[in-house]
């Protein structure tokens, strides 16, 4: 004990321990500070930046759009917040009158109670993604706030927006609102940080699950219509694919090319003879409550599917006259179907991985991903390798393929 109490008085202790005291103090006030003025991280118009915030701004398409800066005094005050409860949507009473309602888990009740909500505010949209220029390809990235490490090494590899043989490639990222309200917050004021940067962030006001995907689908369709109706293809996929643009170009080229009068395009990895899944337990799971049918139609597989224009246009003309299905990619087949066309297998779409035959072979090798349009699923580094291996202008596959 005496030789505890001598070491705490050493000089170099006290300083040590008054250091640590006065550290905890400056954490707590931060943090009591931060609560306090804790409101919406992403509504600060721009009028209320002081002039050395606004100089952060230069090259932001719209002087009058709202962005985010939580660490300023004024950003807390009078500002919108965006938690994914939308003023358009109300909830539907009528669901619960079901006697199997109560038996659904609070997902699937969830989605009965807001079904019929197909309208929900636009929070960041890109205003000169498609004004200037005829789009030829438009890659529209389905992702979830969180992901920012898939969308940087998007940006960086085969997400760059570009010209592929003199058409324009375009990139978008379609993102919804995160169910937690203060990571909610923190991730929409990241979102707005990235638009600000990039330009490439489509956001609404709902809550990006997994069983809104179909209303991301939605959303996307109506501002394409309205914002973007010169692009000629969509590429549609998830943010954790690998996809060869420069063959989806050559592609899609080739085919305007030999087969100008075809204006219906929607390929994939075709998906035949499959049902709802009815087993609880599984994330796909649909209970007869949400489709009374056990079959679906023929679907693309919903990690990538390349599309016309026109065709994205007869989808969105369906969509009002069918019931919202959370399974997103089975949901736009069902209005392909309504419309009376159907989709078409691409043997380069690969949304369930990719297996070579030879056990002597890896499949991740560049001189495979070279004929592909894209693989699903890899991991950003995975990406940013695969995307480097490619730019290898000495690759030599002979003795692989």
């Amino acid at each position: 004990m005496i030789s505890l109490r001598k070491l705490l008085l050493k000089p170099h202790y006290v300083r040590f321990v008054q250091r640590a005291l006065l550290l905890s103090v400056v954490i707590v006030l931060c943090l009591c500070g931060w609560f306090k003025g804790r409101g919406d991280l992403t509504t600060i118009p721009s009028s209320q930046f002081r002039e050395g915030d606004r100089a952060l701004l230069k090259g932001y398409s719209s002087s009058d759009k709202i962005i985010p800066f939580p660490w300023l005094p004024s950003a807390h005050r009078g500002g919108r917040v965006w938690d994914g409860h939308s003023a358009h949507c109300a909830p539907n009473g009528s669901a619960a009158s079901d006697p199997k309602f109560g038996k659904h888990s609070k997902l699937i009740q969830d989605f009965l109670t807001y079904r019929h909500c197909r309208n929900f505010e636009l929070i960041i949209e890109p205003r000169t993604k498609c004004s200037s220029r005829d789009v030829f390809l438009l890659i529209a990235i389905k992702t979830n706030a969180q992901n920012v490490d898939r969308r940087d090494v998007i940006r960086r590899t085969w997400g760059k927006e570009r010209q592929i043989k003199g058409l324009f490639v375009q990139r978008l990222f379609l993102v919804g609102v995160n169910t937690q309200p203060f990571e909610s917050s923190l991730l929409n004021s990241l979102l707005q940080q990235e638009s600000i940067q990039h330009g490439d962030i489509l956001q609404w006001n709902f809550f990006d699950t997994f069983f809104n995907l179909t209303v991301k689908q939605v959303l996307f369709l109506d501002w394409l219509k309205d914002k973007c109706s010169n692009a000629r293809f969509i590429f549609n996929v998830d943010d954790d694919v690998f996809v060869n643009t420069d063959n989806a170009v050559a592609f899609l080229l080739h085919r305007q090319q030999t087969q100008p009068e075809r204006q219906h395009l929607y390929a994939g990895m075709i998906i035949h003879n499959v049902g709802p899944i009815r087993m609880e337990g599984s994330k796909y799971y649909v209970p007869k409550q949400i489709q009374e049918s056990d079959k679906y139609p023929p679907y693309a597989a919903g990690g990538g599917i390349l599309m016309s224009y026109w065709t994205a246009m007869q989808i969105c003309e369906a969509v009002p006259s069918l019931p919202i299905l959370p399974i997103d990619d089975v949901f736009l087949a069902q209005c392909l179907e309504k419309q009376g066309l159907k989709p078409e297998k691409h043997s380069g779409i690969h949304c369930a991985g990719f297996r070579v035959p030879s056990k002597q072979s890896s499949s991740f090798h560049p001189c495979y991903y070279r004929e592909m349009l894209l693989v699903h699923r890899l991991l950003p580094y995975q990406i940013l390798l695969m995307w480097n291996a490619l730019q290898d202008f000495n690759l030599n596959c002979n003795n692989v393929i």
